[in-house]
């Protein structure tokens, strides 16, 4: 029998909203009232004081190595990465053909097990894509910011005395960057170890075919991502991830979690014939409380990849050493993460 719907059970709502409620407690208390222009808490501190003394002009707008690049240039970098992520999207929605998802639920599941087709904004279903979107924003917002400080380092006025002018810079652009960037680079990281460790493994022990997973479009969201976020941490801004933010990745991901409920229905080619669908065998909502266990392990795994990610600024920074160490540094990191070949 097909089932018409699958809801989530009573318990998986219960624990989305106490999960829910713990992370966006804990990020609501690191919010501050300080004004986005106070520095007296720069990038190097860690430890917080609010959002406004973290989210600065300054943290955006400092180059890892000013010597060989400006804040223009990088701004221009930055840019240059959103355009390739802006390009690869619209070539996934409006372009591609799609591909076909056949997802191997587990033992104990209600659903219809069917092939059904992505295309169109279908695409953007994926939590790959989510992340993809995600950095593609990233890099759009922090580009914009350095450009912008950049400009107003080049205007002075007669009136202000020939004094550069402070960068007119939204808090609320300010903070959205910064809120963005501590999901959008541990998940690049935690996307690309799924692909090379658990799924690119897995289709070659059935006998799957792994021509997808070599799609240029794949090698763009399953290996570049990592090495876009790793190039801004070591070479570009040198933007790290702030601890008190753990928070971050796991709330993006109750709330991808809800939208796997609302989209389950449409997913299915014929979805009168075949049932509700997802896209992840783990977020069946069939399976009862290994639903539930499932939905703990995920935010589980998203902190210990925010932590990893956390860590590598870190090292980076007891490492120390120029611009070749920092790049052996990113080339040693991507070479852990990445696959390309059977």
């Amino acid at each position: 029998m097909v089932l018409f719907a699958a809801p989530p059970p009573f318990h998986a709502v219960a624990l989305m909203g106490l999960l829910s409620a713990i992370l966006l407690s804990a990020l609501l208390r690191l919010s501050s009232s300080s004004s986005y222009y106070n520095n007296n808490n720069n990038n190097n501190n860690i430890g917080g004081g609010g959002i406004d003394s973290l989210a600065t002009v300054d943290f955006f707008s400092k180059t890892a190595f000013p010597e060989y690049f400006d804040t223009r240039m990088l701004g221009y970098a930055r840019m240059c990465i959103a355009l390739s992520i802006w390009i690869t999207t619209f070539h996934m929605i409006f372009i591609s053909t799609g591909w076909d998802v056949k997802v191997p639920y587990m033992k104990g599941s209600k659903l219809k097990r069917v092939a059904f087709h992505l295309s169109g904004l279908k695409t953007l279903c994926p939590f790959t894509s989510v992340s993809w979107i995600l950095l593609g924003v990233s890099f759009t917002l922090n580009g914009i910011i350095a450009l912008q400080v950049a400009a107003a380092a080049e205007t002075t006025t007669a009136a202000a005395g020939g004094q550069q002018q402070p960068p007119v810079v939204s808090p609320w652009m300010l903070r959205s960057a910064f809120l963005i960037w501590q999901a959008a680079a541990p998940y690049s990281t935690l996307v690309s170890f799924v692909v090379r460790y658990v799924i690119w493994p897995k289709v070659l022990e059935t006998g799957g075919i792994t021509t997808n997973l070599k799609h240029w479009r794949n090698v763009m969201m399953h290996n570049m991502n990592s090495v876009f976020a790793l190039t801004e941490m070591a070479l570009l801004g040198g933007l790290p991830v702030h601890w008190p933010y753990v928070s971050v990745p796991p709330l993006v991901g109750c709330a991808y979690v809800i939208f796997s409920w609302l989209v389950a229905g449409a997913l299915a080619n014929q979805p009168g014939q075949d049932g509700p669908q997802f896209l992840y065998n783990f977020l069946d909502t069939t399976l009862g409380k290994t639903y539930s266990i499932a939905i703990v392990f995920l935010a589980i795994a998203m902190m210990i990849f925010f932590a990893i990610f956390a860590t590598a600024g870190e090292l980076l920074k007891f490492i120390g050493g120029g611009l070749l160490a920092h790049a052996v540094f990113v080339a040693v990191l991507s070479s852990a993460l990445l696959r390309f070949r059977d």
